[in-house]
């Protein structure tokens, strides 16, 4: 399996996206479905291209510090 270098859900996701997402309590700003995935890519993008290095995800501020 190939690892992708970057983060891309599923279509199938967004079915049943908003109701977990109401249920998780997630922020309401992430609760939309394209939100979220941009969020996701702001995590997962620089792993899976390799350039995350020696840095640590900041919750505070959604970003590699």
């Amino acid at each position: 399996m190939e690892i992708p270098k970057k983060f891309k859900a599923p279509n199938e996701w967004k079915v049943g996206y908003q109701s977990f997402a109401l249920k998780a309590k997630t922020l309401e700003e992430y609760r939309p479905f394209d939100q979220s995935c941009s969020l996701a890519s702001k995590l997962f993008d620089p792993i899976l291209k390799g350039q995350a290095g020696n840095k640590k995800w900041n919750p505070d501020t959604l970003a590699w510090k």
